[in-house]
């Protein structure tokens, strides 16, 4: 398997530790902003078997913010429970309803404001009774595979949100590649390209989700290299690096060692 386009870092021994980065899901997608990762969920989305949500929920990253490996107190569940619906509101919905007004098509999985609120109460929920054994990241994030399975349909699915990989990256030593773990696909692109994008969607005064890229080239710059930073370190853990440069031009090459990594086969299809 070429390293330079999709390949897992194998440096010493792999080791399974206790903590486990995520449950439930099959796959998870994450990256630098404006780089690919919305064209690499659409690309697995092609296959009759996989489902990648690719409007993002940014929930791992939620749930690691929250509660990171600590148990959470039975008093604090009530701002959990706020904090966990707002921001998936503004994410699941308002963002989705924002980019389908801009022009992107309708998504095939999608999420009403009442169904957020059912969501949220499935998380707390199953956290007050398997919270002395288990993260939050982990419920929640088994809980959304359950959602996806349902929705969609499919057998194999996953989530993409670019700042996932900060929520894997606080995940102690945990290896990516051992055995039974989901594999983590981190998409990259080179710098002045993924800037660019970053300025032109900020330059969208309509575009209120572009706050995250506000600030001048520097600031811009930095925040490349603090998701490349940890996209480099994920991978030394095991995580898959997909450059889109390379996916993009070589998508027939590339995507049946991504769903091979997954578990499942690929066809003419599933890869065009």
């Amino acid at each position: 398997m070429d390293h330079a386009v999709l390949g897992r870092h194998k440096k010493g021994r792999v080791v399974a530790t206790k903590m486990r980065p995520v449950k439930g899901l099959d796959f998870v997608v994450g990256g630098i902003p404006r780089s690919g990762t919305t064209a690499f969920a659409d690309a697995l989305n092609r296959h009759p078997d996989v489902f990648c949500y690719a409007s993002e929920t940014g929930l791992l990253p939620l749930a690691q913010q929250i509660g990171g490996h600590a148990r959470i107190p039975p008093g604090s569940i009530p701002m959990v429970r706020s904090f966990l619906r707002e921001a998936l509101f503004s994410a699941m919905v308002e963002m989705v309803e924002f980019n389908t007004a801009m022009g992107s098509p309708e998504p095939t999985v999608s999420f009403q404001k009442s169904e957020i609120d059912h969501f949220v109460s499935d998380i707390l929920c199953a956290l007050g009774t398997r919270g002395h054994t288990e993260t939050l990241t982990e419920i929640a994030s088994a809980t959304l595979a359950r959602e996806l399975r349902q929705r969609s349909g499919k057998t194999f699915v996953g989530e993409k949100t670019p700042s996932n990989i900060f929520a894997l990256d606080s995940n102690g030593d945990a290896r990516f590649d051992a055995k039974g773990a989901p594999p983590v696909f981190v998409v990259v692109r080179r710098p002045l390209p993924a800037i660019l994008s970053m300025r032109a969607r900020l330059a969208n005064k309509a575009d209120v989700f572009a706050s995250a890229f506000s600030g001048d080239a520097a600031q811009q710059a930095g925040l490349y290299l603090r998701y490349a930073f940890a996209c480099a370190r994920l991978a030394r853990r095991g995580a898959h690096l997909l450059r889109y440069e390379a996916f993009s031009g070589n998508a027939r090459g590339i995507m049946p060692k991504v769903l091979s990594a997954i578990g499942v086969s690929s066809d003419n299809r599933s890869i065009s």
